[in-house]
């Protein structure tokens, strides 16, 4: 198993108040397997968020909430749609307290990338670049298992 992904953080980190409750986010595997499915790779998700689209900006937080908002297909236990909207994590942003938002948003995906793979993480990358990385090196040491030949005679 792959060190880095190991060791990836789950914690949870509270944005504030919204809707009516103590909103925390938590980029855990999931929040990233779905970033990677809706911008085709992590690559594409981090220029997203560097270029701070509203659109971009209200997605990167809704992943962060709905590690517990999924509604799981009961054949194959992957989720089928989530309990909270979009457009409801929208209308949770405003001009006044997108700084803030997005400054907790940076401090959440970067938790959840461990301290130690920054250290061994070339300079300019992102955190979630590095959890890109780590997740090919993981499938290139799967594909790369020998299986040993056994004469059936």
């Amino acid at each position: 198993m792959n060190e880095k992904l190991d060791s990836i953080r789950s914690e949870f980190y509270s944005i504030g108040v919204f809707g009516g409750q103590e909103r925390f986010v938590k980029y855990d595997l999931n929040a990233f397997a779905e970033m990677e499915r809706m911008y085709g790779s992590m690559e594409a998700a981090n220029e997203a968020l560097t270029k701070g689209s509203m659109n971009d900006v209200r997605r990167i937080l809704w992943l962060g909430l709905i590690h517990d908002q999924a509604i799981l297909d009961e054949v194959t236990g992957e989720p089928i749609k989530y309990k909270l909207p979009l457009y409801e994590v929208g209308s949770w942003l405003t001009p006044s307290n997108m700084k803030s938002v997005m400054e907790k948003l940076n401090k959440a995906i970067s938790g959840a990338i461990p301290d130690d793979a920054a250290a061994t993480t070339p300079a300019g990358v992102t955190p979630a670049q590095a959890l890109a990385l780590a997740k090919a090196e993981e499938e290139d040491k799967a594909t790369d298992k020998v299986i040993p030949f056994t004469n059936p005679n």
